[in-house]
């Protein structure tokens, strides 16, 4: 949950296709370094939460993956 490297050698390697994650991590996922090639298998990205503000580092991380979806599951149930 910390180790945000070791997650993203996750992905790469099971080639993951969906993550489901809090905002606040949305966040950090794009605003890091990593290259984009870790995230490559993904085809749905599903927040909740917390309202979800799309950052210029998130337009950017989905501008490079095109094939990736965002689903944002917050509000009332």
């Amino acid at each position: 949950r910390t180790d945000l490297l070791h997650l993203s050698e996750i992905i790469k390697k099971h080639s993951i296709q969906q993550l489901m994650l809090p905002v606040v991590f949305l966040k950090i996922l794009a605003e890091s370094n990593l290259e984009i090639g870790y995230f490559s298998s993904l085809r749905e990205i599903i927040t909740a939460g917390e309202q979800l503000i799309i950052t210029p580092a998130i337009r950017l991380f989905f501008t490079q993956l095109p094939a990736c979806s965002l689903y944002n599951y917050y509000g009332p149930s």
